[in-house]
């Protein structure tokens, strides 16, 4: 009886561990560009650019006219986001920060000046204070602030 516990509790450890593993791994698939584009996106008037795409990383950006969406049609895109399992890494000077996983990541900028500054203090300099500026981020060894966050949650 004891060896039949012990064996039990084995092949309950080996399962539990290599499910653990599964979910990370899942957790950690990259979400299409254009599936978070339409999804949060779509019928908002907007400019979508591909900067980069290959198997390491992708990177896009998305503007949109303020006259386009306003912050309380966007506060409702960001309750969706969260909703979504994005969690939302930092709130600064107008600039989202939210990361899916410790690989890909969403900003959100709402210019108000030429200038912002995100919370490592570097600056933004974005020039048309006009129209809000997203910018999906995938990185297969990992998006700085993401790993950051992930790490110490």
């Amino acid at each position: 009886m004891k060896y039949f516990l012990v064996i039990w509790l084995i092949v309950f450890l080996i399962f539990y561990f290599m499910n653990g593993n599964k979910a990370k791994a899942v957790s950690n698939q990259k979400i299409s560009f254009e599936i978070i584009e339409t999804k949060y996106f779509n019928g908002i008037e907007h400019n979508y650019e591909e900067i980069l795409n290959n198997k390491a990383g992708q990177y896009a950006s998305i503007e949109i006219k303020k006259n386009k969406l306003s912050i309380e049609n966007f506060e409702n895109i960001k309750v969706k986001i969260i909703k979504d399992g994005w969690e939302e890494v930092s709130y600064i000077d107008g600039y989202y920060e939210f990361c899916k996983n410790k690989n890909q990541a969403i900003n959100v900028l709402y210019p108000t000046k030429n200038n912002h500054f995100n919370r490592n203090g570097n600056r933004l300099v974005f020039d048309d204070i006009d129209s809000w500026l997203i910018i999906f981020y995938y990185d297969s060894y990992g998006v700085d602030k993401c790993v950051q966050y992930f790490d110490l949650k």
